[in-house]
């Protein structure tokens, strides 16, 4: 083993130094100078989304098919009914008829918060009281279904004692002429086509009946002449609706004023010594009864109604072959002047002149209504060679019925 010297164990010592203080130096060597501590970091604090600026909505698209508005009638009507409701009442002239006046009653179910007061009666009877009423001032009724005859025409129409009802109507299916056979021109019996509202036109039936059980078509053909009624054959035999005043009477003596038979009329008041009644039933009474066995101005539907009972079954119509009639009977609507209450005066009159109305008044009734849409409405008739229509309660032919009523009325006094 080497033996060490001091110089060498100096040497030795030395070196161990050096390398101790080497590795201290190695141990220290990244960074020698102490660093402070990094900042800590702040948790970040959500930024909050900025606020988008409102922006305004895009207008919106009209629609392509927008509402319409509803038509201007149909806010009048509105109107017009609510004002009858509030007025409580309509009061209504009917003809004397069970079958008429049945053929109203409909409106009470359409309109119940408007009472329906019905009056019976015929023109004849009640035209100068009700010109007198008015005269005074008195006004009590509202329409009347049945005005028509030369009462109306010479004492109501020229001083106003009607309206014109033909600015009354508002309904589309009242006013649409197509719905009337041929239009308003025929529809109306007054000569302006303004005030008297004919919904009847009762074409081709006759107005001498005759009871063929007694009379049969041997005696007397299926058709005569107007001038087989002074023929002395009949003396005694017919029953005539008083033909000296308004009424279905005077049409037979004015037709035949119109076709130049004034002698043959002569002839027959007071020659034939025909039996003169006083109203429309009464003459069906006495034809269905026996009394007489031909009748002129019967109550058509009133002889149906005892027909439909089994009684005067052979009775039938006999027209005349200088023309085809054509008639209202008493199927004609007017609005007084007036009227207590105006406004139900108005919805009965478009009302009754509806499809639905006319159409229950037809079944009812059995009269031929004017509207096209009727089922058993009016039809025009074939005429004969030489044959025309002929209304005789029309205006035009007032001065006809008037001359007749007036030369009876003398002949028979």
């Amino acid at each position: 083993m080497p033996r060490y010297t001091n110089r060498w164990k100096a040497l030795l010592f030395s070196t161990l130094v050096m390398m101790l203080v080497a590795g201290a130096v190695a141990c220290g060597s990244e960074d020698p100078t102490p660093t402070s501590p990094p900042p800590p970091t702040a948790t970040p604090v959500p930024v909050a989304a900025p606020t988008a600026t409102p922006v305004p909505a895009a207008p919106s698209e009209p629609d392509p098919t927008p509402t319409p508005a509803p038509p201007a009638w149909e806010a009048e009507w509105e109107q017009t009914v609510a004002a009858a409701e509030a007025e409580g009442q309509v009061v209504v002239i009917v003809p004397p008829s069970e079958a008429r006046q049945e053929s109203v009653e409909l409106f009470r179910e359409k309109f119940p918060n408007i009472e329906l007061i019905t009056e019976p009666g015929h023109i004849r009877n009640f035209g100068q009281s009700v010109a007198q009423e008015q005269d005074a001032g008195i006004y009590q009724y509202d329409v009347c279904y049945g005005c028509v005859g030369t009462t109306v025409y010479n004492q109501w129409l020229p001083v106003g004692r009607v309206v014109n009802i033909r600015e009354q109507l508002i309904l589309p299916e009242v006013v649409d002429e197509s719905k009337w056979l041929g239009g308003f021109e025929l529809a109306y019996a007054d000569t302006n086509n303004t005030h008297m509202f004919g919904f009847v036109a009762n074409r081709g039936q006759p107005t001498l009946y005759v009871d063929r059980s007694v009379i049969p078509e041997s005696e007397l053909p299926a058709a005569v002449s107007l001038a087989e009624l002074a023929n002395p054959k009949w003396k005694g035999m017919l029953s005539w609706n008083d033909p000296s005043r308004p009424g279905g009477g005077s049409t037979v003596p004015a037709a035949m004023i119109v076709f130049d038979l004034e002698a043959e009329l002569r002839s027959i008041f007071p020659g034939q010594e025909y039996l003169i009644t006083a109203s429309n039933q009464e003459t069906t009474e006495f034809l269905v009864r026996g009394k007489t066995p031909m009748a002129i101005g019967i109550d058509r539907v009133s002889l149906i109604e005892f027909q439909q009972q089994g009684v005067g079954e052979q009775i039938v119509g006999v027209p005349f072959t200088e023309y085809v009639q054509e008639s209202y009977g008493f199927g004609v609507l007017t609005i007084l002047n007036n009227a207590p209450n105006p406004n139900a005066a108005r919805v009965f009159a478009n009302w009754w002149l509806t499809q639905e109305a006319q159409a229950n008044h037809t079944e009812i009734t059995l009269d031929q209504s004017r509207r096209v849409d009727v089922e058993g409405s009016a039809i025009s008739s074939e005429l004969a060679p030489g044959q025309e229509v002929l209304n005789m309660q029309l205006e035009v032919n007032n001065v006809h019925r008037t001359k007749s009523q007036a030369l009876i009325a003398e002949l028979l006094n």
